[in-house]
């Protein structure tokens, strides 16, 4: 299984509708419109929002588990890390 492009992912808009970029590598999705309006409707741009950020989630969410990983390894209380969880998971509820 290939590797997902790297993040952090953004929305940009050429006129006709949003689309997902990745810092680097440009367009990497395009939002198929559900509306016929000019540069897409509010639910095209949420869906661009939810997808470009579940990514980008993804990615904080692998980095706590490598904390945990770390952590667990040489003896330290995962407890410690708890903030950074929370940290993460509240970004994601926000988005």
């Amino acid at each position: 299984m290939s590797q997902h492009t790297p993040t952090p992912f953004y929305i940009e808009s050429d006129g006709r509708g949003p689309y997902i970029c990745a810092h680097g590598h440009g367009r990497v999705a395009t939002i198929e419109c559900q509306s016929f309006k000019a540069n897409g409707g509010p639910e095209d741009w949420a869906n661009a929002h939810f997808i470009a950020d579940a990514c980008n989630s993804f990615d904080e969410l692998y980095g706590v588990l490598n904390a945990v990983r770390v952590a667990t390894k040489f003896g330290k209380p995962v407890a410690e890390l708890l903030p950074r969880i929370e940290e993460v998971l509240t970004k994601c509820e926000r988005n």
